[in-house]
């Protein structure tokens, strides 16, 4: 099963399934009341240049926006 959030940046961009687990694993101790829809509204800002033009998705970039 993969994280909604997730989900939505594969409409977008290819997002390698080890790329999402050490996000993930990373976010869950930074972060560990990080909720999905929050994920979710931080990918969006991300894919919509909020944060810089998105030439590829890889884990330094997804948490860069964190």
């Amino acid at each position: 099963m993969t994280n909604p959030a997730f989900d939505f940046l594969r409409q977008y961009k290819e997002v390698k399934s080890a790329t999402e687990e050490l996000v993930l694993k990373t976010l869950r101790k930074k972060y560990p009341n990080l909720t999905v829809h929050q994920l979710t509204e931080i990918f969006v800002c991300g894919v919509t240049g909020e944060f810089g033009k998105v030439y590829s998705i890889d884990p330094q970039t997804l948490l860069g926006w964190v």
